[in-house]
C-alpha cells in the first residue's frame, strides 16, 4: 500500500528502497513504475537479491529487454537476463548486440559470451571495431585475458579514453598486468606514462591508498624490462612512484 498510493517520486523511491532493505516481494512493483530511474533502481535491487528468478517477475524484466523505452534500463534487463544462462535469450542477445546504444549492446554481448564462452575472443574481435562505452568495456575485458603486443593500441585507447570511475581503477590495474608481457619498450613507457595520468586525476587520498598496489605493478614492469635487457627503462619506471 505504501507505494501503490505514494504519489510523488520521492515516496515511490522511499517505499522501494523499503521493500529492498527487508527483501519484500513487492519490490518488483517498481519495476513498471512510470520514472525510468525507478524502474532501474528496481532492477538492480532484483539483481543482488537475485529476485528476478520469480516466475512473475521474470517475465516482467523478459519484456523490459525487449521494450523499455530507456536504454540503461533495457541494458540492466538483458545484463540480468545473461545471468541466466539460458539459450532461449540467444535471439534477444543476438538481435540487440547491433543496437545503437552502447549498453544495450554490452549488455546482449555479456549474454552470447556467457552461453558460448568458448568464442568469446571471436565476438570481442567482431566487435572491437565498433567498442565504445559498455560495450568497449566487455570487448576490452575479454581482449585483455587473451591480448598480445598487437593488441596494444586498441587497449591504450580504451584505457586513455575511459572516463574517471572506479572501474577505471580496475582496468589501470588490468593493464598494469598487462603491460609485464611486453618486450616493446616505447608501448611500456607509453602505457606506465598513462597510467600515471590516470593516477593524477585522482584524489590525494585515493592515491595514497592505491599507491602501494601501483607501486607493486610497475615494479614487475619494471623487473621484466630489466631482464629483457631495458636497463634505462627499468629505473625510469622505478622512479615514478618513490
Amino acid at each position: 500500500q505504501q507505494y501503490k498510493y505514494a504519489g510523488n517520486y520521492l515516496d515511490r523511491r522511499e517505499a522501494l528502497e523499503y521493500f529492498a532493505k527487508n527483501k519484500l516481494s513487492d519490490l518488483s512493483l517498481g519495476l513498471n513504475d512510470k520514472y525510468y530511474g525507478l524502474r532501474l533502481l528496481t532492477l538492480e535491487n532484483l539483481e543482488q537479491q537475485n529476485g528476478y528468478t520469480v516466475p512473475s517477475v521474470l517475465k516482467v524484466v523478459e519484456e523490459m529487454a525487449v521494450k523499455d523505452p530507456n536504454k540503461k534500463v533495457q541494458a540492466k534487463a538483458i545484463e540480468i537476463l545473461a545471468k541466466m544462462n539460458d539459450t532461449k535469450y540467444l535471439p534477444l542477445f543476438e538481435k540487440y548486440v547491433n543496437d545503437s546504444s552502447y549498453s544495450v549492446a554490452g549488455a546482449a554481448l555479456e549474454g552470447l559470451i556467457s552461453l558460448n564462452p568458448e568464442n568469446a575472443l571471436a565476438l570481442a574481435n567482431k566487435y572491437r571495431n565498433d567498442a565504445l562505452g559498455k560495450l568497449g568495456d566487455v570487448v576490452a575485458d575479454i581482449i585483455l585475458q587473451n591480448a598480445t603486443e598487437e593488441d596494444f593500441n586498441f587497449l591504450f585507447n580504451h584505457f586513455k579514453d575511459e572516463a574517471l570511475s572506479e572501474e577505471k581503477i580496475e582496468s589501470a590495474f588490468k593493464f598494469e598486468n598487462y603491460l609485464i608481457t611486453f618486450t616493446n619498450p616505447d608501448n611500456v613507457r607509453k602505457g606506465v606514462d598513462e597510467i600515471m595520468k590516470f593516477r593524477a586525476q585522482l584524489s590525494q587520498q585515493d592515491r595514497s591508498g592505491l599507491d602501494p598496489i601501483f607501486k607493486e605493478g610497475f615494479n614487475r614492469i619494471s623487473a621484466a624490462q630489466q631482464a629483457n635487457g631495458n636497463t634505462e627503462l627499468a629505473n625510469y619506471i622505478n622512479g615514478l612512484l618513490k
